[in-house]
């Protein structure tokens, strides 16, 4: 099988974001989790029936982290148990799952936080090449907190009730009181 170099992989600027999800056919109540975005810049894959060079990002979503306050990942380091994560890479036409193994946040800024993390990547479940652990380093942005409107009993004209709701999940005073509404409800982070 085709071996991908892991010194190929290079990270840029991505993005990080809350969210509250809820699905009750599976019986899952509403639960925080972060999604995490890590754009690499275009590479050579040497897979050679895939256009080069490949653009392509890591997608690490529904990640459990046991905090309420984005704010508090700063200087913490997390392993994460596979049915805590879900990740993936499209390469070679396909996706790819991926594991999180170890994820490290820093802060460097107001909203940017630097993650390390070392990340298992299944390319053999799809016979695009080896499968093989990447160690990266990359800064984000967090970006806030989505909540979809199914999750929220109520409207605006009842932001209390949607207030208290919520800070049953997450610390609200991570985040600016009046959320933005779009086709869900949005609230920036507090700096």
């Amino acid at each position: 099988m085709a071996e991908i170099p892991a010194d190929r992989f290079k990270p840029r600027s991505g993005q990080m974001q809350a969210r509250l999800f809820q699905n009750p056919h599976i019986g899952l109540a509403p639960t925080l989790f972060y999604g995490i975005t890590i754009p690499l810049e275009p590479f050579d894959s040497g897979l050679d029936w895939e256009e080069q060079p490949v653009h392509t990002e890591f997608r690490l979503e529904f990640v459990r982290l046991p905090t309420r306050d984005w704010r508090n990942l700063d200087g913490k380091s997390f392993e994460v148990a596979q049915d805590d994560a879900e990740g993936s890479i499209y390469l070679g036409a396909s996706h790819n799952p991926v594991d999180i193994r170890r994820i490290q946040f820093t802060r460097l800024g107001e909203a940017t936080l630097r993650i390390d993390c070392s990340l298992f990547c299944d390319f053999e479940s799809e016979m695009i090449a080896d499968s093989m652990m990447v160690e990266l380093t990359a800064e984000v942005e967090f970006e806030g907190m989505m909540v979809e409107r199914d999750i929220i009993k109520g409207d605006l004209a009842e932001m209390d009730t949607i207030r208290t709701f919520i800070s049953n999940l997450v610390s609200l005073d991570a985040f600016r009181m009046e959320p933005q509404v779009r086709e869900d409800y949005v609230w920036l982070p507090r700096k």
